[in-house]
């Protein structure tokens, strides 16, 4: 399920310093053998991150890409996302997806983590 201002109560400022403060305690998730793969992410009950790479902070191509990846759900993304980050569930974890180029990514990623990019977009992002 998808977590949002509207079913959290909080007003955008409030919700705002919570996923500031999600983001900066979560654990960074390691995508790199296969995102793709469920074991990628253990179960258990801990607040987890995926960064996804971002030309520009309006960008979502990675992160839907991403969401199709882990079968998070079938309903458009872009209603759940909060200035570029997707806070959701799964197995059992609070999972938080954010944009590299988000200011709650370029606060709180960690030194030499890669984001997230799909192969499907390789080529069109490495001729930039």
């Amino acid at each position: 399920a998808v977590v949002s201002t509207q079913s959290t109560g909080l007003d955008r400022p409030a919700y705002s310093d919570l996923i500031s403060s999600l983001v900066t305690m979560a654990t960074p998730v390691d995508w790199r053998s296969d995102p793709c793969d469920s074991a990628t992410i253990p179960e258990g009950d801990k607040v987890l991150v995926m960064f996804y790479y971002q030309r520009d902070t309006r960008e979502t191509r990675q992160a839907l890409a991403l969401a199709g990846c882990l079968h998070l759900w079938n309903v458009d993304i872009v209603r759940g996302m909060f200035n570029g980050v997707l806070r959701t569930h799964y197995r059992g974890n609070q999972l938080l997806l954010v944009g590299s180029m988000t200011q709650f990514g370029r606060d709180a990623m960690p030194q030499g983590y890669k984001p997230f990019r799909t192969a499907k977009y390789k080529d069109e992002l490495d001729s930039e």
